[in-house]
C-alpha cells in the first residue's frame, strides 16, 4: 500500500465527567475543535455543578489524537 493511501492523523476532544459511584471517567461526545469542547465543559459546569445528592461534579477536557501508519508486509 502506497503512503499517499493512509488516512490522516487528526484529534477530538471529548468533555469527560468523574463518575464518583464508579470511580472512573466516562468519556462523552467528541467535539472537532477545543474551543468547543471547553466551551461544553463551562456550560455544563455551570449548568450543572453538583450531582442530586450535592456532591461537585468533576469534568476534564481530554483531547484523542489518533496517527495511521502502513506497516510493511511481512
Amino acid at each position: 500500500m502506497a503512503a499517499e493511501e493512509t488516512r490522516p492523523a487528526y484529534s477530538r476532544w471529548r468533555v469527560e465527567t468523574r463518575d464518583p459511584d464508579a470511580d472512573e471517567w466516562a468519556p462523552g461526545m467528541p467535539f472537532y475543535s477545543a474551543d468547543e469542547a471547553h466551551a461544553r465543559r463551562t456550560s455544563l459546569d455551570t449548568h450543572h455543578p453538583r450531582w442530586r445528592d450535592g456532591r461537585p461534579v468533576e469534568r476534564r477536557v481530554v483531547r484523542e489524537t489518533t496517527t495511521w501508519t502502513v506497516e510493511p508486509h511481512r
